[in-house]
């Protein structure tokens, strides 16, 4: 979308979506060109509709914090609220890693036993958590 071709990217995303439905890739793309269009306000609204459909989903969530970048951290706890969110609740505790250790720590022991009956979701998890702990000034 950087060729500045929203409208296009537009109309051939909300085709997408009539014929198949919304995913939160497509939502996230249609949000990125309606704020490059100068639409910022429904761009948030389709970024949240598409992180409603999955908090998860490491490319929307890295726009939404992008389009709420002088306020990070809400973005990220917002998002952090919506049912089976665990990533978010991952860049959270990575946020405060070097501030609030233990909150971290709680933060990443409460997406471990969400995820505990997932082994698949909960390794990916467990992957992320050790690269952060490896990251961390002090422990």
């Amino acid at each position: 979308m950087n060729n500045e071709k929203y409208d296009e990217a537009i109309e051939i995303l909300e085709t997408f979506i009539k014929h198949y439905g919304k995913t939160v890739n497509t939502l996230t793309n249609l949000s990125k060109a309606y704020y490059y269009k100068g639409n910022e306000k429904y761009a948030r609204e389709l970024i949240l509709e598409g992180l409603n459909l999955d908090p998860n989903q490491e490319y929307a969530l890295e726009w939404w914090i992008e389009m709420n970048k002088d306020n990070e951290i809400n973005a990220i706890q917002q998002i952090s609220k919506i049912k089976n969110a665990w990533l978010p609740k991952l860049y959270e505790a990575l946020f405060f890693i070097d501030s609030d250790q233990n909150y971290s720590m709680n933060l990443y022991k409460q997406v471990l036993n969400d995820l505990s009956g997932n082994i698949e979701i909960q390794s990916e998890a467990l992957n992320n958590i050790m690269l952060d702990l490896c990251s961390i000034k002090k422990y």
